[in-house]
């Protein structure tokens, strides 16, 4: 075998590897998003201790690693330890931190990201008289990247097949 065949079929199995864990995280994303109950779920009653729009920065890497400033809203219950964080994909909190005033009594239905963390990502926000976030738009946010994600990994797959033939 000469170093070309080899450096392609080594190229193949990394791809392919690569598109089938891509079609499997959209698939268990879309999954999980569809079976999710909210009576199943973690919620927290709590007085807001405070709810304030926190920048986290964020590191993609590869060749060059690239970092980006979210905005990210985190709500501190005065019942628990644990924050609690959501994203919005426009960035713009005005409106539902203008509603979450220290004091306000909330419900939280909430995802554990990690068992060792004090973090958790909003599914649900109802305040006192109304819903704040909404499950639906939670939903929507997760389907649409569970979609993005397998529609990648079928495309890392074509690509890699068409590149072995030629």
């Amino acid at each position: 075998m000469n170093i070309k065949t080899i450096k392609k079929s080594v190229f193949f199995v990394f791809s392919i590897g690569v598109s089938i864990l891509l079609i499997w995280l959209g698939f268990s994303t879309l999954k999980e998003n569809y079976s999710r109950d909210l009576k199943s779920i973690h919620q927290q009653k709590g007085i807001i201790e405070h709810a304030k729009v926190v920048l986290k920065r964020t590191k993609a890497t590869g060749k060059y690693s690239i970092y980006f400033n979210l905005k990210i809203l985190k709500i501190k219950l005065n019942t628990t330890n644990e924050a609690f964080y959501s994203y919005n994909n426009n960035q713009n909190y005005a409106e539902l931190t203008r509603k979450l005033k220290e004091g306000t009594t909330v419900l939280v239905y909430y995802k554990k990201l990690n068992q060792d963390e004090v973090a958790n990502n909003v599914l649900k926000l109802i305040s006192e008289d109304e819903v704040l976030l909404t499950h639906e738009s939670y939903k929507s946010k997760e389907y649409f990247a569970g979609v993005i994600m397998m529609l990648l990994g079928f495309l890392l797959l074509l690509l890699s097949v068409f590149l072995l033939k030629n």
